[in-house]
């Protein structure tokens, strides 16, 4: 007569993504340690905060097992793992919350008549932090985040008339919203 086998030992970090349920927000954002690459903030899904809150980073949009079936594009992305032994893996596919006053890490490229600007579109940061990872060199001050038609452009940054701010555009939510920064200038 022979012991029963032992129990599996369980997977923190499997039943973690397991719990993440769609329609949900974490506070999970991108380190920006590497430019091409997302590394997460977190080892494991982090317990859900009201998508409302301050807190909020990105918003799950399906859970699956499969990234085919995640958005792609700007402010999209997704995060999976598979636990040992098991042969699918948990998919979070997620959106990126964006606020006004909230700043994100952005790569300028380009020549000062005409720069450019990469956006770290998953990043989060601190404004005031002036260590910034290797892959970027530029922190983003989100200045406003508009309802978007086919023809908005980044003129509908502008906060008053006259306004000679340089702003920095994307169209993200799958062009529904224009995302408008400035690169971050402590105040004197």
């Amino acid at each position: 007569h022979s012991a029963p086998a032992p129990a599996p030992t369980p997977d923190p970090t499997a039943a973690a993504f397991r719990g993440v349920r769609a329609g949900t927000c974490l506070p999970l954002y991108d380190t920006g340690q590497a430019a091409d690459t997302v590394t997460w903030n977190t080892a494991a899904p982090p317990a859900a905060v009201g998508c409302d809150s301050g807190r909020a980073m990105v918003r799950v949009t399906r859970v699956s097992d499969s990234v085919e079936d995640c958005g792609s594009g700007v402010g999209h992305a997704y995060w999976y793992y598979r636990a040992a032994g098991e042969s699918t893996s948990t998919v979070l596919c997620l959106s990126r919350v964006y606020r006004a006053n909230y700043c994100l890490l952005a790569r300028r490229a380009g020549t000062p008549d005409a720069p450019t600007m990469h956006l770290g579109p998953m990043t989060a940061a601190d404004c005031t932090d002036r260590r910034i990872p290797p892959a970027y060199n530029e922190v983003l001050h989100v200045t406003s985040v508009h309802q978007a038609g086919p023809d908005t452009t980044a003129t509908a940054c502008a906060r008053a008339p006259g306004d000679r701010t340089r702003y920095w555009a994307w169209k993200v939510d799958d062009g529904r919203s224009l995302l408008c920064a400035t690169a971050y200038r402590p105040a004197r």
